[in-house]
């Protein structure tokens, strides 16, 4: 019984990186935080996994970004990022970017399901815990995709 707790206990741990800011938002600004959540089809992960990297290791250098954070099961199906910017059309031009768009291109096979959600915030909050991240995207209105 024990392995078998074990086991499950390995599925439900989730390991993420630490917090990246990357530049610090004046005071009084607003910043818009992009959250996204996505369930993935294990047999394909390695793929999704493999852009997820490109797009972790080049994002720092996006005009416009404060901080971001990715989250993921370590033996599971799901996986989370955080990602804080100065505006909105900061964080479109990120989306839009031909990296991140080649990232969804060809990360898309392993996605059954996915997340999008938008929070507006005072610069000066702490980043967004991965609890409340969840709790946002699980009460939020959200745009979904998804082959479930």
């Amino acid at each position: 019984m024990g392995l078998m707790a074990a086991l499950f206990g390995l599925f439900a741990c989730e390991v993420s990186t630490p917090y990246r800011r990357t530049v610090l938002a004046p005071e009084s600004a607003e910043v818009v935080v992009g959250l996204t959540s996505a369930t993935l089809d294990r047999g394909k992960r390695g793929g999704f996994d493999r852009y997820t990297r490109q797009v972790v290791d080049a994002i720092e250098d996006s005009p416009g970004l404060l901080g971001f954070s990715v989250r993921r099961e370590l033996l599971g199906d799901k996986v989370w990022t955080m990602s804080v910017w100065s505006s909105e059309a900061h964080l479109d031009a990120f989306v839009r970017s031909p990296m991140h768009q080649a990232a969804i291109r060809n990360g898309m096979p392993a996605v059954l399901r996915a997340q999008f959600h938008r929070v507006r915030r005072a610069a000066n909050l702490p980043p967004l815990t991965w609890a409340e991240v969840k709790a946002m995207l699980e009460s939020a209105p959200v745009r979904t995709y998804g082959r479930e």
